[in-house]
């Protein structure tokens, strides 16, 4: 009886507990939803403007990781009412899809919301250049005096267009065409980096560019005896969807190149490419480069 008792004692315990478990109650969630980033250009006359690609989010919630996520997204929170959210800006460094990052030269967003259970809160973050930003070359075409010169083994020119109702762009873009067997080589020499430019990471190379084939962003620099020599630093696709040419913005990593020439007297930056083949002319228009270092 005795023994009764007691496994009738631990039955009730355990439904009880049971019971417990089953009434209390779930937790449901919030969602925040955002489209996209904005970038705020306070000062073009420093930073200049240009067409933001950004395609990810970092996001943080109440001062915790919460994850990475593309955009657009509605995502989903576990907390509630006053909630503090911040975002970075994610980036495609180097246009390589595996290597996202958030980008250094933006500022955070930080905001807080209201919400509640199973509400959406929408919101487009807004960031802008980080105050420590050191902007050591920009070149928007504004000016008739070009800092990208032609090069002696080149066999264009490149040409400032003016260009009307496009976004991020102001009055004129760079241009220029290649026909079969020719090359485009443009250079930054009337504006060359001493080595101590780049003594501090990250440099970042910005540029809005529109081609129909493939060219090349290569790093100048001159060795110790005054040789100067070209480093392909990224090779680039053409920027086309649907068969038509757009405008696209890559940021561009080259910290780990200047690293590797240490040993050079100044640097620079160039653009070349060839056309080798039976397609059309080749055409591309560039835009807003900038050169920057925190």
């Amino acid at each position: 009886m005795k023994r009764f008792i007691q496994l009738l004692v631990t039955v009730l315990t355990i439904s009880l507990i049971s019971c417990e478990a089953i009434d209390q109650p779930e937790e449901l969630p919030s969602y925040i939803k955002i489209d996209s980033v904005k970038v705020d250009y306070k000062n073009p006359s420093v930073f200049g403007v240009g067409q933001p690609n950004i395609p990810d989010v970092w996001l943080n919630v109440d001062g915790s990781e919460q994850g990475i996520y593309n955009l657009p997204n509605t995502i989903a929170i576990k907390e509630d009412g006053k909630v503090d959210i911040s975002v970075r800006a994610g980036i495609k460094v180097n246009g390589i899809a595996a290597t996202r990052n958030d980008y250094p030269f933006y500022t955070r967003f930080d905001t807080t919301i209201n919400i509640d259970d199973l509400d959406t809160v929408s919101f487009i973050p807004t960031v802008s250049y980080n105050p420590n930003t050191e902007v050591l070359w920009k070149e928007n075409f504004e000016q008739s005096a070009v800092t990208l010169k032609r090069m002696p083994t080149s066999d264009v020119e490149l040409e400032r267009v003016q260009v009307d109702s496009i976004p991020y762009k102001e009055n004129y873009v760079a241009y220029t065409k290649i026909d079969t067997g020719a090359r485009m080589h443009f250079a930054l020499t009337s504006n060359n980096f001493a080595t101590n430019t780049f003594v501090s990471a990250p440099v970042f190379i910005e540029m809005d560019y529109k081609a129909t084939s493939t060219f090349n962003v290569n790093l100048r620099y001159q060795d110790t005896d005054g040789v100067i020599d070209e480093i392909p630093l990224i090779y680039m696709n053409p920027s086309t969807e649907n068969g038509e040419a757009k405008w696209n913005k890559i940021y561009i990593d080259i910290s780990d190149r200047v690293l590797a020439t240490r040993n050079a007297q100044r640097y620079g930056i160039s653009i070349s490419a060839a056309h080798n083949t039976s397609n059309p002319p080749a055409e591309f228009y560039f835009d807003n480069f900038k050169l920057l270092r925190l």
